[in-house]
C-alpha cells in the first residue's frame, strides 16, 4: 500500500501530464484546423448572403 505522500506526488504528477497533453491538443487544434474554419466559413458566408439578399428582394423583416 503506497503512503498518502506517495499518492499526492503521484496525483500531481498525473495533473501535469494531463494539463500538459490538453494544452498540445489545444494548440495543434488550433493550428491544424484553422484551414478547415477557413474553407467552412467561405460556403457559410454564401450562403448568408445568398439568405440576405432573398430576404430583402421579397421584402421580408428580420
Amino acid at each position: 500500500m503506497a503512503s498518502r505522500k506517495d499518492a499526492q506526488a503521484e496525483s500531481k504528477r498525473k495533473a501535469v501530464v494531463t494539463t500538459v497533453v490538453g494544452a498540445a491538443a489545444v494548440t495543434v487544434g488550433v493550428v491544424v484546423a484553422w484551414p478547415l474554419a477557413v474553407v467552412g466559413a467561405i460556403p457559410t458566408a454564401v450562403l448568408g448572403w445568398d439568405w440576405w439578399r432573398h430576404r430583402v428582394k421579397n421584402g421580408l423583416r428580420l
